[in-house]
């Protein structure tokens, strides 16, 4: 679903469209992608506290790389990835990085966030 209004903006959707979404992506794709406990990977979750830092720009440690002047963080980019896994490092599970994405288009690097709390095994206790 897009916004035709505006393209490049989200759109509010009531929890009813949201779930008739998430069922088809599990009708259409039941085993794309899997944790690392092999079952299908419903989703992410991130503690606010890092969506604000990403929000803010607020500069990590350990980031050594070049200090970039951003202006402010206009959205969110989430992008998919894979990692070793924290049980066992022969073993790859998908996960997201998150980043703010500057007023100028750039991605704001001093603020980049991975290791998501997968749902399964974390979900919220309705999720569907």
């Amino acid at each position: 679903m897009s916004n035709p209004a505006n393209p490049n903006n989200a759109i509010p959707i009531s929890w009813d469209e949201a779930e008739e979404m998430i069922q088809a992506y599990r009708t259409k794709f039941p085993n794309t992608l899997l944790n690392e406990f092999n079952q299908r990977l419903d989703g992410f979750r991130i503690p606010v506290t890092e969506m604000v830092k990403i929000i803010q720009g607020i500069p990590l440690e350990p980031y050594s790389g070049p200090q970039e002047t951003y202006s402010y963080c206009k959205d969110i980019f989430m992008m998919p990835a894979v990692r070793p896994s924290d049980t066992d490092p022969e073993v790859e599970v998908f996960t997201i990085v998150v980043a703010g994405i500057d007023a100028d288009n750039k991605i704001m690097k001093g603020a980049v966030y991975e290791y998501m709390r997968a749902c399964p095994p974390i979900c919220p206790t309705n999720f569907i």
